[in-house]
């Protein structure tokens, strides 16, 4: 990407190093002058002297994280926690065709709990509340076209009716999942390369559910719901629906096992978002964010959920990664004791 000599600034290839995304490989250049020893956890001043050099202030951004804390570790994602970056939050809880797509009851009480906590970890918040499948596309691809340089991290929430690998639009029509990551891939969206990019799905994976045959006392009972439609059958899904190796930095939170029924109780919310909450509360500080999702399926795997009738139900969230470090919401705090 860039050609190195002994000779330091005067004998760098200025014009490919001009030519660099504000973040597609800004740690890939970093890591080669670490190696090199230009640059070390307690000395960026080759780097700033470079950015000044060739007139890029935009670069200095990326170098925060590590000026305030050092250089990251191998394996740990930088985040600027001044300004970690967006979570978008989309709630589709009143639709069109009430009969087939009842009210998503309990959703508000998400929103609610998502925006308190991304708001005290710094994050810039952004609420859709009932879109329709073709605005949800069209938001999503504006969203892409923005200027990401200055964050480190995105983060979106998806709570809506849904079905394997996709979601719906108020207006009953299907989203894929897939059209939605693949907005963000680093050569889609080039300013969140190489960043962790975070997609937490509150929606049924399909009609499955697995009950436990007993019976409760009727004063225990409480309103539970599930985010799942009446579908055709199933068939086998299209290969093109996959992540494939390519959009790397991907981690994919789903409330519910492929196949099987999410839940959500009327007045609390859901099981799998407030656990999540709860979780990454208590534990941003010390663990990266796949070690909270383990503890998060931990919890809900023991709810025994209560439904009408008085029998109970089990589920687990599950997860897919692509992420190519760990997620640490504090780095810095994790850093000093590398």
């Amino acid at each position: 990407m860039i050609e190195l000599s002994n000779n330091g600034l005067k004998n760098f290839s200025i014009r490919r190093l001009e030519r660099i995304d504000e973040s597609a490989r800004i740690f890939e250049l970093f890591n080669i002058l670490e190696q090199r020893k230009d640059i070390s956890s307690n000395d960026t001043t080759f780097l700033t002297t470079l950015f000044e050099e060739i007139h890029r202030k935009d670069l200095f951004n990326h170098l925060e994280p590590f000026t305030k804390g050092g250089l990251k570790p191998i394996g740990i994602y930088p985040v600027n926690t001044e300004s970690p970056g967006l979570c978008i939050i989309l709630n589709n809880e009143k639709f069109e065709d009430t009969e087939k797509f009842h009210e998503r009851l309990g959703s508000q009480s998400d929103v609610e709990c998502i925006t308190k906590l991304f708001d005290n970890l710094g994050y810039k918040i952004i609420v859709k509340s009932n879109l329709r499948s073709g605005d949800i596309v069209d938001f999503v691809h504006r969203l892409k076209t923005e200027d990401h340089g200055v964050y480190t991290s995105f983060v979106f929430f998806i709570l809506s009716h849904g079905g394997p690998r996709m979601i719906y639009g108020v207006d009953g029509l299907p989203v894929q999942i897939s059209k939605l990551t693949e907005e963000f891939t680093a050569s889609s969206c080039k300013t969140l390369a190489g960043k962790p990019k975070v997609f937490f799905i509150q929606a049924c994976q399909g009609k499955k559910e697995q009950l436990i045959q007993t019976r409760a006392s009727p004063r225990c009972l409480r309103e539970v719901r599930s985010d799942i439609v009446p579908m055709p059958p199933v068939q086998d899904e299209p290969l093109d629906d996959v992540m494939h190796p390519n959009p790397s930095d991907f981690l994919l939170g789903f409330s519910t096992a492929p196949g099987y029924i999410s839940y959500r109780d009327s007045r609390s919310g859901s099981f799998y978002i407030q656990s999540l909450c709860r979780q990454i509360q208590e534990k941003c500080k010390s663990h990266h964010l796949l070690d909270i999702l383990t503890e998060v399926n931990s919890q809900v795997s023991k709810e025994n959920i209560l439904l009408d009738g008085g029998h109970r139900a089990l589920t687990v969230p599950t997860q897919e990664t692509s992420l190519t470090a760990k997620f640490y919401f504090y780095p810095e705090l994790v850093i000093k004791h590398v």
